[in-house]
Order: structure tokens, then C-alpha cells, then sequence
């Protein structure tokens, strides 16, 4: 599965790279959102994670893009910063998991084995 990390979290970043490699997952890093959105054209990815509030943008809002640009891409939120507020407004944006931090791995290890059962 290719997948793209869109986390400011230099630390958060390295371990999700980590756990990626180890489970073979190809994938990119990006720590901001203009970063994210210069791969658009030129790249396609399987699956975003995505944390939801980055330097230069609210996740929330890159959700619409990433929808246009890999119409196929899963997308998972990822926050330590939780409210109802925020998990309804991304959900309504058609995510595929939202997930709190500190990110409980086992969780996300079983995650990424079953989306990338339903990608390939």
C-alpha cells in the first residue's frame, strides 16, 4: 500500500515510518500541508494519515482535496487535541477511521493490515 504521513511531529513521523516499513508499506513524509498538497500531482497513495492540526493548515480541510486528488485514498485522522466538534466535522467529510494520540499501535497496526486487504 502507498501511503502518505502527513504529520508535523518529527518523533510521531519516525515511528509511524517504522511501523510502515516494518508491516512493507511504502510511504511519504509530509510536515505540512502545502507539503502534502505538492504531491497531488504527482504521486497517488492508497492511504492517508493525517494529523489534524499542522502549521500551515486545519486537517479538516485538506480532507476535500485529498478526496479530489485520490478519489481511491483512504483517509485516517489522527489528533490530541479531541473534541465531538472536530471528530463530526471530519467524519462528515467521509474519513475511514479517526484516531486519538497518544496513537495506540496495536490499534493501528490491525488498521493498516485490514486497509490493505481491501486495496489489494
Amino acid at each position: 500500500m502507498d501511503v502518505l504521513v502527513v504529520e508535523d511531529d518529527v518523533m510521531v513521523a519516525a515511528v509511524l515510518s517504522s511501523l510502515l516499513t516494518r508491516l512493507g508499506h511504502e510511504h511519504v513524509h509530509a510536515g505540512t500541508g502545502e507539503e502534502a498538497r505538492g504531491l497531488m500531482p504527482r504521486k497517488r497513495f492508497d492511504l492517508i494519515l493525517l494529523d489534524l492540526f499542522l502549521p500551515d493548515a486545519h486537517g479538516p480541510d485538506l480532507i476535500p482535496e485529498f478526496h479530489q486528488a485520490w478519489p481511491k485514498a483512504q483517509v485516517v485522522t489522527m489528533t490530541g487535541y479531541n473534541s465531538r466538534e472536530l471528530e463530526a466535522e471530519v467524519r462528515r467529510h467521509g474519513v475511514s477511521f479517526f484516531m486519538e494520540k497518544p496513537l495506540n499501535f496495536n490499534v493501528l497496526t490491525e488498521l493498516l493490515e485490514h486497509l490493505s486487504r481491501k486495496v489489494g
